[in-house]
């Protein structure tokens, strides 16, 4: 039985960055990764932050487009559109990044084996653990699970349970694209319940649609959702009329995360979506992920250096929390807000932004899409100012403010 110094199960962002990071601080990784190659098949919708390429100096051919701004479609076809003077994400190919990801990985010393699934972690009563795929056995002191949101060996392991969001998206051609530089999101509980739908421009009349649903509270499949939504939703029905399926795709989000335990005291840590890492307001999870990936490495450098194992996996965790602890917290409330509105009182509330440019000012200002929770503080303050300038607004602001008071508890 080979030995190795850290596994790492999912070649997906995160667990490329953690066999990166490891690698590069010179242990022998060995990276396991079920599928013939990293990225395949895919499973996102490819819209990544512009300051995930400055942080972490991401491959820059896997670049697609750029968009710097968003129009939001209510229920009742209500429009408001929010942007930045420059682009703020870029759409990327995702196949292509996570197979440079894994490439770095390798670049730096690390082992990849494909078409390797784990079926089996073993625990040694002296310490260390029994990693078993499908075509070989290993032994190592410390495993990271990066499986991704489908989270089968890491609930087969005892880690925490989280709500999923199933998601679907089709690559579609000539469409009718209002801006190539503009997203569309799409609310109303009939076509997505629990969540919301998407137009994400590639150029040249090339678009990802798609949208996702909470399986707790949708009453059909995803596709049956997509389908309907390409045929009768009034923002987009006339506009992709003509245009025709490359291909579709989907996965499974976790969501209301962090896990409250990220590691296993014999030896595992958990990052990405398999740790709960993606935002509950958008299902968004790679800048964090990539974050995870990262300090789990280190962890894995400091548990070789020290034996010390229980405090190398508790201080990964300190870390993340530290890290994007307070955004997840912040986008698990933010999402429970807006479940808890009816799409009479969504279309209310684009009345209300619509009505008070003040506010989209701020958020235009302040938002940011990687950070959400940035412009709370400066939209509650623009809020108290305008409930003050207009009392006649005060109705309504504390209707709102008493739904989210409801939903931080």
């Amino acid at each position: 039985m080979e030995k190795y110094d850290l596994a790492v199960v999912g070649a997906g962002p995160a667990g490329s960055m953690a066999a990166y990071q490891a690698a590069k601080l010179g242990l022998k990784v060995l990276l396991l990764e079920e599928h013939g190659q990293a990225g395949s098949p895919p499973h996102c919708a490819g819209k990544l932050s512009v300051k995930a390429f400055q942080e972490f100096s991401l491959p820059s051919q896997c670049i697609l487009n750029g968009v710097r701004g968003a129009l939001f479609h209510s229920p009742g076809n209500l429009e408001i559109e929010v942007s930045k003077p420059n682009p703020e994400s870029y759409i990327i190919d995702r196949e292509l990044f996570d197979r440079r990801l894994a490439e770095e990985a390798i670049n730096a010393g690390a082992e990849a084996v494909f078409k390797c699934k784990v079926r089996q972690v073993g625990f040694h009563p002296g310490g260390g653990l029994t990693v078993k795929g499908s075509s070989l056995e290993v032994k190592v002191p410390v495993l990271i699970i990066a499986e991704g949101g489908a989270r089968r060996l890491a609930r087969s392991l005892g880690f925490q349970g989280l709500p999923v969001l199933k998601g679907i998206q089709a690559e579609m051609e000539d469409v009718n694209l209002e801006r190539e530089d503009f997203v569309e999101v799409f609310f109303g509980w009939k076509f997505f319940p629990s969540f919301f739908g998407w137009l994400i421009p590639v150029g040249e009349g090339k678009a990802r649609i798609g949208l996702c649903v909470r399986g707790d509270m949708a009453e059909m499949s995803p596709r049956a959702y997509l389908e309907k939504m390409l045929r009768e939703y009034p923002p987009l029905k006339g506009r992709v009329g003509k245009a025709w399926i490359g291909r579709v795709y989907g996965g499974l989000i976790p969501v209301e995360g962090p896990v409250k335990k990220m590691w296993h005291p014999k030896g595992i840590m958990a990052v990405g979506d398999a740790a709960g890492h993606a935002k509950s307001t958008t299902g968004g999870g790679v800048l964090f992920g990539l974050k995870a990936g990262r300090l789990a490495g280190e962890a894995a450098s400091r548990l070789a250096e020290t034996g010390r194992v229980e405090e190398a996996l508790r201080g990964y965790q300190q870390a993340c929390l530290k890290a994007f602890g307070g955004e997840l917290s912040f986008t698990r409330r933010a999402r429970r807000f807006l479940n808890r509105l009816s799409d009479g009182e969504l279309d209310q509330f684009f009345r209300f932004l619509s009505a008070h440019r003040s506010l989209l000012k701020v958020a235009e200002g302040r938002g940011d899409t990687a950070y959400q929770s940035k412009v709370w503080k400066p939209l509650l303050k623009a809020s108290a100012r305008l409930v003050f300038e207009k009392p006649s607004t005060l109705k309504f602001a504390g209707r709102i403010l008493w739904r989210l008071l409801q939903s931080m508890v």
